[in-house]
């Protein structure tokens, strides 16, 4: 994780390098610049609508391994009997369900706006706007918190997030949030 982050250190500081100091226009310049910006893009784990890192949701596990060859990908089931695709890879960890979600949660995966895992619902806030509802499915203890801003595809999870009565039904949702809630897991979904 450290190494990481001294390589998205290292890519940032030349790409600031680049644009900051290099007036030089010429066309391998420019191809210089624009290879640096590429491997940082590739190295980076971030978050989008459809995929996690270097996953897409929908990968096989084939098409896992073409991509990132050093990944290490294993099964795991849960408690009720489900099978997850467990893929490892550049320090982070991706679940993955039938191709329904991917599911992080390694505080060095970001979205585009720099959410993480480990950020508080004060702090996501400020990204993503003021909270609109939390709510949880009664199955599990897990809690989803929807901003105003959020996302498409993406849900912010975490445990004790929300103030709910006590008779929690199947669905329940709630307007009523602890600010410093923090989220535990970062899941994209179809």
């Amino acid at each position: 994780m450290k190494k990481q982050a001294i390589e998205k250190s290292l890519c940032l500081l030349a790409l600031l390098v680049l644009a900051g100091c290099n007036q030089n226009k010429s066309p391998e310049a420019q191809k210089e610049k624009s290879a640096k910006k590429a491997s940082c893009e590739i190295t980076s784990q971030s978050i989008g609508s459809r995929l996690l890192g270097k996953v897409s949701l929908g990968d096989t596990k084939e098409a896992i391994l073409k991509k990132i060859p050093t990944a290490d990908i294993g099964y795991v089931t849960d408690g009720e009997g489900v099978e997850y695709m467990v893929i490892t890879f550049g320090g982070i960890t991706v679940y993955s369900w039938e191709n329904d979600f991917l599911e992080v949660q390694d505080a060095v995966c970001t979205t585009t706006a720099g959410a993480s895992v480990g950020m508080t619902i004060e702090q996501l806030e400020k990204i993503y706007g003021r909270v609109k509802r939390v709510e949880t499915n009664g199955v599990n203890a897990f809690e989803d918190v929807v901003f105003e801003r959020s996302p498409k595809n993406v849900w912010f999870k975490g445990y004790d997030l929300g103030e709910f009565s006590d008779d929690r039904s199947e669905v329940h949702v709630t307007k009523k949030f602890k600010p410093s809630g923090v989220i535990d897991d970062i899941v994209v979904t179809k």
